[in-house]
């Protein structure tokens, strides 16, 4: 499974939307309606889930889960 879709996966489940209405051009604050608790909540499950530091990303910056794929596959291919 892809990093997209287990993002996907996850916010699917966290926020009790289908799969298939988020895309990598979906926006966390305008698309998902999510708040900074929202926000924190998926920043933590992130870490867990692929085994890294949320606290080395500027979760600020980032906008869309096409920007939050390349943040993961970025510090994925760090770890490696």
């Amino acid at each position: 499974m892809s990093t997209q879709q287990k993002l996907i996966n996850l916010l699917s489940a966290n926020l009790g939307i289908p799969t298939d209405t988020i895309t990598a051009e979906t926006t966390f604050a305008d698309d998902l309606k999510m708040d900074s608790l929202d926000k924190f909540d998926l920043i933590i499950e992130v870490g867990e889930e692929f085994g890294f530091d949320p606290d080395t990303v500027d979760w600020g910056e980032i906008r869309t889960v096409g920007e939050l794929v390349n943040i993961v596959n970025e510090n994925l291919k760090a770890k490696a």
